[in-house]
């Protein structure tokens, strides 16, 4: 609804993530007063922010209140790094370097794209990693839990899953192209935003009535029973099924 303008002048961002608690953010991008590429990171909701020293990140993002993922360059080596001190010091996961990460709230579902081996998944927090499929993508977000995964394909529509990653449904054709995601933490609202169209709500909810509202994930089912005078009930659903 509003807006306030954050973070160093002069500045064009790559990167940004926020800690579950919405009191560090850091953002990567290019410097145009020094034509560098910098890392910022701020702890008091961006009053004040610190250049983190020798980082260039492309994708980050920040699952728990104590780790904080990146891809990269920290300290003139490349690769995917984790930070279990808000950025202050760096291990190396992988030498692989992403240009776009997702990972589940606990930081255990991670997933990556960008590099030469095709999309990557680790369910073990980047000690080992699987390739998904043969499609890179340029952005990406998941679910807290990790199942639901929603990309964008470089210049394609973007595609959603709703089991790790094993299979993929093309979303409707002009939704966010090559764009940026954000799912909510009850799995049901996905933000969507590219530089071409204003942003946009994905919702899974129906309108709320009177008594409340059904929700479920993409290809989820429910068959409802009419009682009369507007009532109905639940008789059988497939998937997971919230009814408020």
């Amino acid at each position: 609804m509003t807006w306030t303008s954050e973070g160093p002048a002069n500045f064009y961002y790559t990167a940004i993530a926020c800690s579950p608690d919405d009191t560090h953010l850091l953002l990567s991008g290019y410097d145009y007063s020094t034509s560098e590429y910098e890392v910022w990171i701020s702890s008091n909701t961006g009053a004040s922010w610190t250049q983190l020293a020798d980082s260039d990140f492309n994708a980050v993002v920040w699952p728990t209140s104590t780790e904080l993922l990146a891809s990269g360059a920290e300290n003139g080596t490349t690769g995917t790094f984790v930070s279990s001190d808000a950025g202050s010091t760096w291990t190396q996961l992988s030498s692989d370097a992403f240009d776009a990460l997702a990972a589940s709230s606990d930081g255990v579902q991670i997933y990556a794209s960008g590099n030469s081996s095709g999309p990557l998944m680790s369910s073990n927090s980047g000690t080992t990693w699987s390739v998904m499929n043969s499609i890179q993508w340029s952005s990406g977000a998941t679910s807290p839990d990790g199942s639901t995964v929603i990309v964008s394909e470089y210049g394609g529509p973007p595609a959603v899953s709703t089991d790790s990653g094993q299979s993929w449904t093309l979303l409707a054709s002009g939704v966010a192209v090559g764009g940026a995601f954000v799912v909510s933490s009850d799995d049901q609202h996905i933000i969507a935003a590219d530089t071409a169209t204003p942003i946009k709500e994905l919702s899974e909810v129906t309108s709320a009535g009177t008594a409340g509202y059904l929700a479920g994930n993409q290809a989820q089912s429910v068959t409802l029973q009419y009682f009369g005078n507007g009532l109905f009930t639940v008789i059988d659903n497939e998937g997971q099924l919230t009814v408020q």
